[in-house]
């Protein structure tokens, strides 16, 4: 990619691999090593069409396996004082196959 389409700067953005973060529903995603562009001057990311492809048939198409289950902790910046539920205090990241799709 020659600039960024955000700031326009040039030679600015760099290729490399990303901690992917999705919020798919209630349940949080995280894709690994997954390649993008990012500005060094702004932030934006750029995801080559192909890995978008990829991405797309291992979560909606459920091919994929998840390399790991985490718990993850959620908080409430309205509501700081709120008392955890149980049932989203114990949650876990889903299986690829579980993610539901558009």
């Amino acid at each position: 990619m020659e600039y960024c389409y955000n700031c326009r700067s040039r030679n600015t953005v760099e290729n490399g691999t990303i901690l992917y973060f999705q919020k798919s529903g209630a349940e949080p995603l995280f894709v690994e090593n997954l390649p993008a562009g990012v500005c060094r001057l702004c932030g934006p990311r750029y995801y080559p069409g192909k890995v978008l492809t990829t991405l797309d048939n291992q979560v909606r198409g459920g091919r994929g396996t998840p390399i790991a289950h985490h718990r993850v902790p959620v908080f409430d910046l309205k509501n700081p004082d709120a008392k955890p539920e149980k049932a989203k205090a114990a949650a876990t990241v889903p299986t690829l196959a579980e993610v539901p799709g558009d």
